[in-house]
């Protein structure tokens, strides 16, 4: 069986040192498609959450996560969970379901908590009550992953084995001044990504930077 992490397989590179281990390719892989997702902070394909956050004393939550909510699994508040009748979300938080009805499998502690407080707010004030755990993600299928993000992976794992084979071409220019030379950037110092020019024309397009929306 091949060696692959979520889009990047090892059949995609073809300069795998002699001798090389599944273990070591792998460490590759994994590395390439985390630092494709660090510079263009996406999460690109769907990865797991966990966070704790302080209840709002509303019916919205919003979680901070750094790409789109794919999914919501569980739902604590105060340690107790929250049946998922209760809830639904978007793709930026979690909010109380219009059509919940009666207690929806919830715990009687709950339940009384939520039946004073629904009216005002779901998620009951708090320092760090609410816990939700859940998937986010850029898209749930690999084949849906732009091309672009799938080229500039391929440079930067060949650069890896070899950095001479994919050498940041471009990035560095010389100048001169009479007798003086030196060299500089060629391209602006913000437009430098991964420090491989191939790889970083690729991916300066896909540069989310989404904003994080919180709950006053």
């Amino acid at each position: 069986m091949a060696v692959e992490g979520c889009y990047l397989n090892e059949l995609d590179i073809d300069n795998w040192p002699a001798g090389i281990t599944d273990a070591q390719k792998q460490a590759v892989i994994d590395k390439v498609e985390q630092l494709i997702d660090k510079v263009t902070e996406t999460t690109w394909c769907e990865a797991a959450f966990d966070i704790e956050l302080n209840g709002n004393g509303k019916n919205r939550l919003f979680i901070p996560t750094k790409t789109d909510i794919i999914s919501v699994t569980h739902v604590y508040i105060d340690c107790i969970e929250l049946d998922s009748s209760w809830y639904t979300h978007d793709k930026n938080s979690i909010y109380l379901d219009s059509c919940a009805e009666g207690e929806g499998g919830l715990s009687p502690e709950l339940y009384y908590k939520l039946a004073e407080a629904i009216e005002k707010g779901i998620f009951v004030r708090g320092y760090n009550n609410i816990h939700v755990v859940g998937t986010e993600g850029e898209t749930t299928d690999p084949d849906d992953i732009p091309e672009a993000i799938k080229q500039a992976a391929v440079i930067l794992a060949k650069w890896e084995n070899e950095p001479a084979s994919e050498a940041a071409a471009g990035l560095m220019k010389s100048e001169k001044i009479g007798d003086y030379s030196y060299t500089t950037l060629a391209v602006a110092e913000e437009d430098v990504l991964t420090g491989v020019n191939k790889a970083d024309m690729l991916l300066r397009h896909y540069v989310k930077r989404k904003a994080i929306l919180m709950a006053p």
